[in-house]
């Protein structure tokens, strides 16, 4: 597989075995995301933001369509790149990606950014594939403001409790419609990559009405939910071996989402 400097060479490291689709019988696979994580030099942060933006920009000028585009956050120095993808199918051509920039506004734009990235210190800290589960995620029946913000929270399974935890977050999904929890939570197992581990973003505004007004636990005690809340959390330590909980920050001009209303990128 021959790799190219671009955004998308970093894509193209990911192998998938010929089987990488199959599963037991009756299973209906959810939504795939590539997740990509890198780590930058503090010193080269802002370049490679601004490396980042201009590849944003070279999409947009190249017209990419919707299966072409990609979201980044940060939490620091670290940063995140996320790209759907319908299947697998999508990586026996590593190079399609740059073949959409030929002939196109954005071709010099993106080949000036391959230059740049490569006077840049990063590295790839992991690669890997999320699967959606549709049963694990929540969305309100009204948006909050602009979503600026993602709190990711990931567990780690102990062996063979898949089906206890399963029902365990549809429960926990449960009580986020009862209170009317005002932010969209997705879940995902991952599929290929650090196995045995789930992820949970929700995504917010701002960090005051989310800490705030918003809070999880001010809306559990308003709505008379903790008592059940406690009981949910107390199932949880028999089947995870780990959690980790983070903040990041949605990086709109790094990202490049043709199909948003109102422009492909924003400000920020």
């Amino acid at each position: 597989m021959k790799n190219s400097a671009a955004l998308w060479a970093l894509v193209a490291v990911l192998l998938v075995p010929a089987s990488a689709g199959a599963q037991e019988e009756g299973y209906e696979r959810g939504d795939l995301l590539y997740v990509q994580t890198i780590k930058v030099m503090p010193t080269d942060a802002r370049a490679y933001e601004a490396v980042m933006v201009k590849m944003a920009e070279a999409a947009e000028l190249a017209g990419l369509s919707d299966e072409y585009g990609w979201t980044f956050m940060n939490t620091a120095f670290t940063y995140t790149m996320v790209f759907p993808f319908e299947d697998f199918a999508h990586w026996d051509d590593p190079q399609q990606w740059l073949r959409q920039f030929q002939g196109t506004e954005g071709e010099a734009i993106l080949q000036d950014a391959i230059q740049e990235f490569h006077r840049l210190d990063t590295r790839v800290a992991a690669s890997e594939v999320l699967e959606h589960v549709k049963e694990w995620s929540y969305e309100p029946e009204a948006a909050v403001g602009t979503m600026a913000f993602a709190n990711i929270t990931e567990f780690w399974l102990k062996p063979g409790r898949e089906p206890q935890y399963g029902e365990l977050v549809k429960d926990v999904v449960a009580v986020l419609e009862e209170i009317d929890y005002p932010y969209a939570v997705t879940g995902h197992r991952v599929h290929f990559g650090d196995s045995g581990r789930t992820v949970f973003v929700t995504w917010y505004d701002d960090r005051a009405s989310y800490y705030g007004v918003n809070s999880l636990d001010r809306l559990l005690i308003e709505k008379e939910a903790m008592g059940r809340w406690g009981e949910l959390l107390s199932r949880l330590p028999e089947l995870v071996l780990d959690v980790s909980d983070r903040d990041a920050t949605i990086k709109p001009r790094m990202s490049y989402w043709p199909g948003q209303e109102g422009g492909t990128r924003q400000e920020q």
